[in-house]
């Protein structure tokens, strides 16, 4: 494995740590309070058979979505690595 390929991994890797994934805990934590908040409101307001046929058609289209997508988003990341490698090679 070239030189450049590690140091690019190894630099995007510590930055995913240190930047990323506070900020992913912090959306997520936000998120699932609104989304639980959402869910009890609207089970106070409307009846279940109303609302469970909307959210069970809210899931499945949010997984056909995540399985449409996931694959490509998959190959330009690593299409991203590829192409940074190079540059950091030539830094070295």
């Amino acid at each position: 494995m070239p030189l450049g390929r590690i140091f690019n991994r190894l630099s995007k890797d510590l930055n995913s740590v240190d930047n990323n994934i506070p900020n992913y805990f912090s959306n997520t934590l936000v998120f699932v309070f609104f989304a639980l908040t959402n869910i009890v409101i609207v089970l106070v307001v409307a009846p279940v058979y109303v609302f469970l046929p909307v959210i069970l058609f809210y899931l499945i289209c949010c997984h056909l979505l995540h399985r449409y997508t996931s694959a490509p988003q998959r190959d330009l990341t690593r299409l991203e690595g590829f192409t940074k490698s190079p540059i950091v090679s030539c830094f070295t």
